[in-house]
C-alpha cells in the first residue's frame, strides 16, 4: 500500500494518507453470533422450504423467521388444538431430534405401527405432540407416522369434513326456519294479547255508558 498508514485498535479508526476512516465494527458479526447462527439452524435444509407457507429464501434461517432464509409455516390458528400447535407453526415448533425418528413417506419394515389403529382424531394430536419440541421436552417418544398416511387419513377426514358441514347447513336453515316459525308466532301472540287488553277495556268503558243510559235515558 502506497502512503502512510496508521490505526488506532481502541477507536476503530484507520488512517490513509491523512484521511481517517472509522471502521463500523459493530456490524462484523462475532464468532459467538456465527455459532448461534450456526445452532438455529434447522436439523435438514428440506426445512427451508414448506408446502404451508412462503417458500424459503434459500440457506438456513432462525425459528423466528430472521436470518439466512426463512422456514416457518403459515400460523395455525385452528384454537381447539392443543397448547403445542395454538401459538405456533408445523416447523417452527418441530422437535429438534425429528430426524432420529427415522420416518420416511413410504413405509418401512421395522417402522412402530402401535398407532396405526388409533382413531384419525387422536392419531393426529399424538402424532402431532410427538413431533412438537415440547414433547420432545416431555420425554415423548418419537412420531410413527409415514407421509402416505397423513395424507390418506387427511383426505378421509376432508371428505368426512365437507359431509359434516352439508349436514350443518341443512341443520342451521331448519333452525332458521323454525326459528322464523317461533317468531312469527310470538308476534301474533303479542298481538293477541294487545286486542284482549283492548277488547277489555272497550268492554269496561260499554258497561259505564250502559249504566249512564239506563239511569238517565230511560
Amino acid at each position: 500500500m502506497n502512503g502512510d498508514s496508521s490505526s488506532n485498535t481502541s477507536s476503530n479508526t484507520v488512517t490513509i494518507n491523512g484521511d481517517s476512516l472509522h471502521a463500523d465494527t459493530d456490524s462484523v458479526p462475532s464468532v459467538e453470533a456465527m455459532d448461534t447462527q450456526e445452532s438455529n439452524r434447522p436439523a435438514s435444509p428440506a426445512l427451508t422450504d414448506t408446502v404451508w407457507g412462503a417458500p424459503a429464501t434459500g440457506g438456513w434461517g432462525y425459528r423466528d423467521g430472521s436470518g439466512w432464509g426463512r422456514w416457518e409455516a403459515t400460523p395455525v390458528t385452528d384454537q381447539n388444538r392443543e397448547r403445542h400447535l395454538s401459538h405456533s407453526t408445523a416447523l417452527r415448533n418441530l422437535r429438534i431430534d425429528f430426524n432420529n425418528a427415522n420416518l420416511s413417506f413410504s413405509d418401512r419394515h421395522n417402522r412402530d405401527t402401535a398407532l396405526d389403529d388409533v382413531d384419525t382424531k387422536l392419531w393426529a394430536s399424538i402424532q402431532c405432540y410427538r413431533s412438537s419440541e415440547e414433547g420432545r421436552r416431555g420425554s415423548s417418544l418419537y412420531p410413527t407416522f409415514t407421509g402416505c398416511q397423513v395424507v390418506e387419513r387427511l383426505e378421509e377426514v376432508k371428505v368426512q369434513l365437507s359431509s359434516r358441514i352439508h349436514e350443518q347447513e341443512a341443520l342451521s336453515k331448519q333452525v332458521q326456519e323454525a326459528s322464523s316459525a317461533l317468531a312469527a308466532l310470538q308476534r301474533r301472540e303479542k298481538d293477541g294479547m294487545r286486542d284482549i287488553e283492548s277488547l277489555r277495556n272497550t268492554k269496561r268503558e260499554l258497561e259505564y255508558l250502559k249504566e249512564i243510559a239506563y239511569a238517565r235515558l230511560m
